[in-house]
């Protein structure tokens, strides 16, 4: 067996129904903060290009970010609609909970999880880092959905 496909988890992201909420859970009981968080304006500014299953599908979010122990955790909390998206769909299958891990990856991690018959979920740019993030459908390999970036 050679590299490992998946080197490192670089961040947790969870679906929720009131990021505000959330955060204060997460950070008054939990000591998890503090929050930055990113308004609708700013994360319709950063991406741009959004394919959901292949569909060009504009929709906004509220996102929030903290770091535990170098691992980020995401909250994204879609904004009711604005179009179809994959939080929403997760939400109202399974409430708020972990959507996605992003993965620092070994080489040719796309060629395997396509070549396997699993679907690019959501393609986006986000154009201030100059990065396109995929997030793969593993449900059936691994259970959850893949975040992935290329420079």
């Amino acid at each position: 067996m050679g590299e490992p496909a998946i080197k490192k988890v670089l961040q947790i992201g969870i679906a929720v129904k009131d990021i505000e909420k959330t955060m204060e859970t997460w950070e008054k009981v939990y000591g998890v903060g503090p929050w930055t968080l990113m308004t609708r304006e700013i994360c319709s500014e950063v991406f741009s290009d959004v394919k959901y299953y292949g569909k060009e599908t504009p929709f906004e979010l509220l996102i929030a970010k903290a770091d535990v122990a170098g691992v980020e955790i995401e909250f994204l909390q879609p904004v009711e609609g604005t179009g179809d998206n994959p939080y929403s769909d997760f939400i109202k299958a399974h409430g708020d909970g972990i959507h996605h891990i992003a993965i620092n990856h070994g080489e040719g991690f796309r060629t395997l999880v396509e070549g396997r018959g699993n679907p690019a979920q959501l393609n986006s740019v986000v154009a201030s880092k100059n990065l396109f993030v995929t997030y793969y459908d593993l449900l059936k390999d691994l259970g959850l959905v893949v975040e992935v970036f290329n420079a």
